[in-house]
Parts: C-alpha cells; sequence; structure tokens
C-alpha cells in the first residue's frame, strides 16, 4: 500500500513539474512622445503580446506621463490605421480603465492596439495616434 501511496504521489509532481505553464505576461509598449505637449508620453499595457487558441479577448489600458487631461478613443487595429474593434471612449490623465476587445475570427496574426488622443470631449481636434508593438493572435 505504501508503494502505490509513494507512486502516486511521484506521478503527480512529474505532471506538475512537466506540464507547461498556462501563465500569461503582460506586456507593456515603450513610451511614445504626444504631439504638441511637452514633456507628455503615453504608453499601452496589455494582458500579453501573444493570443492563442482559447484566448477570448485582448485587455488593454493606457498610461501617461506628464500629460494634462486626455480624451482618447481605444481600438483594436490592423496593420494599417483601420480599426477592426469596437471603439471605447474616454478621458484620463494617469491611467484608462482597462478595456475588454473580443477576440474574433477576423483578426490578421498581428494586431495594435490604437488610441486616437484628442484635447476636448467632443473629439473634434485631434491630437496624435498612438499605436502599440505588436500583438500577436495565433
Amino acid at each position: 500500500m505504501r508503494k502505490i501511496g509513494f507512486l502516486l504521489i511521484m506521478c503527480l509532481a512529474l505532471i506538475v513539474i512537466v506540464t507547461p505553464s498556462a501563465s500569461v505576461k503582460a506586456y507593456t509598449s515603450s513610451w511614445q512622445d504626444v504631439e504638441g505637449y511637452s514633456n507628455c508620453e503615453v504608453r499601452v499595457w496589455t494582458d500579453a503580446q501573444n493570443y492563442y487558441e482559447g484566448a477570448t479577448s485582448i485587455n488593454a489600458y493606457a498610461e501617461s506621463n506628464n500629460c494634462p487631461k486626455l480624451y482618447y478613443d481605444m481600438y483594436v487595429m490592423d496593420g494599417t490605421t483601420d480599426a477592426i474593434s469596437d471603439i471605447k471612449p474616454g478621458y484620463f490623465s494617469y491611467r484608462t480603465p482597462t478595456k475588454y476587445f473580443n477576440i474574433t475570427s477576423n483578426y490578421p496574426y498581428d494586431v495594435y492596439i490604437g488610441v486616437n488622443l484628442y484635447d476636448s470631449p467632443s473629439h473634434n481636434n485631434l491630437v496624435d495616434v498612438y499605436r502599440s508593438e505588436p500583438l500577436f493572435v495565433h
């Protein structure tokens, strides 16, 4: 009976050691200067850089450094400047709330988080367009 218990424990330990980790690493793009504002920078955080089969959403937020209140539209974009997701508007002076973008079958292999920045709530005056580093949908 002891041998069976020992073998069972060893098998479980081996499964834990050999099973690949399903953990996801957050991914942060580099800071980019915002045109027209001295020392104002923006970057985008996402929950991962690679999204594998079974992933259901891209979770993202934007951060700013030394910026006034900025208004934004955030979206998933393809390699051009076209939005391929819902556009999520808002405003921030330090960090946006996390936005959730459902992964759909029409996403190409490489996508980006796009953030259009405006200086007013009417979104009439586009200040700058931020594009994250590429994200990969496998």
